[in-house]
C-alpha cells in the first residue's frame, strides 16, 4: 500500500486570479485592443502577431532594454465581441532558453479567460481571469510578479482605448529591476547573444 504522504504529493493545487477594470470606450474598441496586433502592442507588447480566431495562434515579444522574452500562445474559444480563452504555450529567448507552459509541462500551465459586457454603448466592463500556477513558494514570486503586472498593464490598456496615452514607460521606471527577472527567470537575457535552438 502506498504512503499517504506519497499518494499526497500526487495531487496538485493551482490558483487563479481575477482583475476587473472599467473602460470608458466602446465594447468594439476594447475587445480589437486585446485580440489585433494592433492593437495588443499599442498596450502590452513590442510586437505581437495576432490570429484572433478559435485556433488561431498569437505570438509575441516583449523588449526591456538589450533584453526581451518571446512568447507563444493559442486562442481556445472566441465568442466576439464578449469573450475568449488563452493558453500560453512558451517563453523564449533570443538565446534559446526555452520554457514549456503547456498542460504537460505539469508545474506552470497559464491560461486566460477574457470577458467583456458592455455597460452602456461607450463603456466596457473587462475581466481576466489567470489560472494555472501552483500553490507553492517556487511559484509564489511568479504568482506576486504576474498579478502586479496584469495590473499595470489593464491600467494601460484603459489609458490606451480612452485617451490614446502609452503609460508603458512610467511604469518601466518603477519596475524593481529583479522583478523581470522573478517572472520569467533565464527568459530574460541579453539580445547580443548566440542564438540557440530550444531542446
Amino acid at each position: 500500500m502506498k504512503d499517504i504522504q506519497e499518494l499526497r504529493s500526487a495531487v496538485k493545487i493551482y490558483r487563479a486570479f481575477d482583475i476587473r477594470i472599467e473602460i470608458d470606450a466602446f465594447i468594439a474598441k476594447v475587445f480589437d485592443a486585446l485580440t489585433t496586433s494592433d492593437g495588443l502592442n499599442s498596450w502590452w507588447t513590442h510586437d505581437s502577431k495576432a490570429d484572433p480566431r478559435e485556433g488561431g495562434q498569437l505570438k509575441y515579444i516583449w523588449h526591456f532594454g538589450r533584453k526581451s522574452v518571446i512568447g507563444k500562445a493559442r486562442y481556445r474559444s472566441f465568442d466576439l465581441p464578449h469573450s475568449f480563452k488563452v493558453d500560453y504555450l512558451e517563453w523564449i529567448d533570443h538565446s534559446g532558453h526555452f520554457r514549456n507552459l503547456t498542460e504537460n509541462a505539469h508545474d506552470l500551465s497559464i491560461s486566460q479567460c477574457y470577458e467583456l459586457h458592455e455597460i452602456s454603448k461607450t463603456k466596457t466592463s473587462v475581466c481576466i481571469l489567470t489560472s494555472g500556477m501552483q500553490c507553492n513558494k517556487i511559484f509564489d514570486a511568479l504568482y506576486e510578479g504576474t498579478y502586479d503586472g496584469w495590473i499595470n498593464s489593464l491600467v494601460n490598456l484603459k489609458s490606451v482605448c480612452e485617451t490614446g496615452q502609452d503609460l508603458r514607460n512610467e511604469f518601466r521606471q518603477s519596475i524593481e529591476p529583479d522583478l523581470l527577472s522573478v517572472v520569467y527567470g533565464d527568459n530574460i537575457l541579453d539580445d547580443g547573444k548566440k542564438t540557440k535552438n530550444p531542446s
